[in-house]
């Protein structure tokens, strides 16, 4: 089930055709929003009659999602420790 993001990813299916046009830039996308296009895009992938050269571009969209989704996990891994109080091992 395609949801918001369709004008990133066209999959149509017609007569057994297949036209997956793959969007160039997430760097904007949330992490929610990212995470929920790569959940879609390993639903696709998943689809048996999905053609070979569709099931690759749909692998090389995966991964640039995938990458967003891990820059904003750092980032959040980041903001968490910066939070925990620092200590001081000489202080001890």
């Amino acid at each position: 089930m395609l949801r918001d993001w369709s004008q990133l990813l066209k999959v149509r299916d017609t007569e057994a055709h297949y036209d997956v046009t793959m969007a160039e830039d997430f760097s904007n996308l949330s992490y929610e929003q990212a995470k929920a296009q790569l959940d879609d895009v390993v639903a696709q992938i998943e689809n048996k009659e999905l053609p070979l050269d569709d099931m690759v571009t749909l692998w090389e969209q995966g991964e640039k999602l995938a990458a967003v989704c891990e820059k904003h996990l750092a980032s959040a891994r980041e903001r968490l420790v910066a939070l925990r109080p620092q200590t001081d091992p000489d202080n001890q």
